[in-house]
């Protein structure tokens, strides 16, 4: 009776787990202020501590290549906080707590992952329905309003990340319906996942629409290339039409390229400085621009920050944190592109929506929850999940090896 109470007691422990995850990326869509939405994560990385300190799961977290990418970059970049000319002590902590707290999130997903039956499943229906309930809010309020605006649950600082946001989960939707076996569960979510794109088109972020068109289409092609069932390969064809169609990605490519004023000067910035190990985390970019001959706003306005994750990171880590963020997303996409589980192509499709997101938005990458978990972490998580999932299924597959080594099977009968 004891082993058997310790492991329901265990179980019930990664289910609570489970639910701070959910309620942390979840959250996002819900809650109104930061600190409310940072509440369940620190609940979460405290119980992950726990965990850590008392499982056998911190071993194969250190032969994940994801997880170990993602602790480089991390690491480095918070570290290039005590060059830059704003370090301080204080601010230093803040910025490694803000990544421990990235880390533990990562490490909560493939905890779960590997405890609780489905998890992935359960988590980004999840994300889907509390996202979808958002956006589906959105669309009546803007439908109501005479104005066209709608109200947006949750963080919304500007549309902008609205969009991005909304987006995002909507990409997390269509790659696990791909995925889905059973088909009440898609008949079910798969209205959430036309809310969410439809209320990220009503946003109308030209950059976000080029990003659910190219995410999408890498999930229509590699559900239609892996299905033998001519009517679903018909289906997903047409699916990847449609979406062609709606966003038309050739002409949002052209439209969001006025962005690239704003990439100039931080490049620049970025060569006169420490191209090597870069300005350090806590630097500041500046990035003049004359508004009104590119982006058709104000004139002679200053942007905070390039509207780009990759230039970004080069101006904050230099060459260093730049290559260690490629790296990342290196293991990442190889790691997904030979793994045959059905996570495949949800992490496909969410890291190539993240990429173009990054190209063309973006500045900090550690922070503490907020969109850029959605967009960046957020894939990085699941690709994490699936390596998770792989090795408890050869975990099981070298203890079945093990009992038929010991025990041999009578074929004779």
């Amino acid at each position: 009776m004891a082993p058997e109470r310790q492991s329901t007691q265990v179980n019930f422990v990664y289910i609570i787990l489970g639910g701070l995850v959910i309620l942390s990326f979840a959250g996002f869509f819900i809650f109104p202020t930061g600190k409310a939405n940072n509440f369940p994560t620190y609940l979460a990385a405290i119980l992950a501590l726990v965990l850590l300190a008392r499982s056998e799961f911190p071993k194969s977290l250190l032969i994940s290549p994801t997880f170990l990418g993602a602790t480089a970059f991390l690491l480095y970049l918070s570290a290039s906080f005590v060059w830059s000319p704003e370090y301080t002590v204080g601010k230093l902590l803040n910025t490694l707590i803000d990544a421990l707290l990235i880390l533990l999130m990562l490490a909560s997903i493939a905890f779960c992952q590997m405890s609780v039956k489905h998890f992935r499943r359960i988590f980004c229906y999840s994300l889907v329905v509390v996202a979808g309930l958002a956006a589906s809010v959105y669309l009546v309020t803007s439908l109501l309003n005479d104005s066209g605006g709608g109200i947006l649950w949750g963080r919304w600082q500007n549309t902008n990340i609205g969009a991005m946001a909304f987006g995002a989960i909507g990409t997390v939707g269509l790659g696990t319906i791909a995925a889905e076996r059973i088909i009440w569960l898609r008949t079910l979510a798969t209205p959430f996942v036309l809310a969410l794109i439809f209320a990220a088109y009503l946003l109308n972020v030209g950059y976000v629409e080029l990003a659910m068109a190219t995410g999408m289409s890498t999930i229509c092609l590699g559900r239609a290339w892996q299905s033998r069932n001519p009517r679903q390969q018909m289906g997903w064809i047409l699916v990847f039409l449609a979406i062609l169609l709606i966003f038309k990605p050739w002409t949002l490519l052209v439209e969001a390229m006025p962005r690239s004023s704003i990439w100039s000067p931080a490049l620049e910035t970025s060569y006169e400085g420490q191209l090597l190990f870069g300005a350090g985390y806590g630097a500041s970019v500046p990035v003049p621009t004359h508004c009104a001959d590119d982006m058709q706003t104000d004139s002679d306005c200053n942007y905070s920050h390039p509207h780009n994750g990759f230039i970004s990171t080069l101006y904050y880590g230099g060459l260093v944190g730049l290559c260690l963020l490629g790296l990342l997303l290196l293991i990442a996409g190889s790691q997904m592109s030979e793994f045959r589980n059905t996570g495949r192509l949800l992490v496909l499709g969410t890291l190539t929506y993240a990429l173009v997101i990054l190209t063309f938005d973006g500045t900090r990458l550690i922070e503490k929850i907020d969109f850029i978990w959605l967009i960046f972490w957020l894939p990085i998580a699941l690709v994490i999940s699936c390596e998770a999932e792989l090795r408890l299924r050869q975990q099981l597959l070298d203890e079945d090896d093990t009992l038929d080594h010991l025990f041999p099977r009578n074929n004779q009968a």
